[in-house]
């Protein structure tokens, strides 16, 4: 069995419709080749549990290489900045500036050097300098920042993005 896309990124199956829990399975991928291989595995497999522990293998390997290869040479400031930066699905520089750097400046500067490392940033979400996380890395980021900061910096840094979020429309 194929697995493929059409034209608005859904998943399409020559036989017919694709199941829910595989347009779910295709939804948390973003396309990724590692998790396309886990979408096609649920596909073939038809268990549910089979799906499910293929995902769990792949997203052990996608967390693997995120720690192994995506941040091993990233310095305490920006490994500091994309922890707490994984927070908001949306990421604008003056957004950045205000809720995790504390009105100073410095998140152009900061995503720009992350650019330069890795592909960590996709630009291009929309007009004026957004960029996001590839979902499964910034719920790695995510489980990150649960164990390195407290319970009152995340909450700050939710409601800090929801405001900025609310203040230019995009809530």
């Amino acid at each position: 069995r194929s697995v493929w896309t059409d034209s608005r990124r859904r998943p399409k199956r020559s036989d017919g419709p694709v199941s829910v829990r595989t347009a779910s399975l295709y939804a948390r991928s973003d396309g990724w080749p590692w998790a396309m291989a886990a979408l096609r595995e649920a596909e073939c497999s038809g268990s549910d549990n089979r799906a499910e522990s293929a995902l769990a293998a792949v997203r052990y390997r996608a967390s693997r290489y995120f720690q192994e290869e995506m941040l091993a040479d990233i310095d305490e400031d920006l490994d500091w900045f994309l922890t707490r930066s994984s927070v908001a699905r949306e990421l604008s520089i003056d957004d950045c500036d205000q809720v995790i750097c504390r009105g100073r400046r410095g998140t152009a500067a900061r995503m720009l050097r992350l650019a330069e490392k890795k592909s960590l940033l996709a630009s291009g979400v929309g007009a004026g300098g957004v960029f996001r996380l590839h979902g499964w890395f910034r719920e790695f980021l995510q489980e990150r920042l649960a164990t390195r900061a407290g319970a009152d910096e995340i909450e700050r840094l939710h409601l800090g993005f929801a405001r900025a979020a609310a203040t230019t429309g995009r809530f």
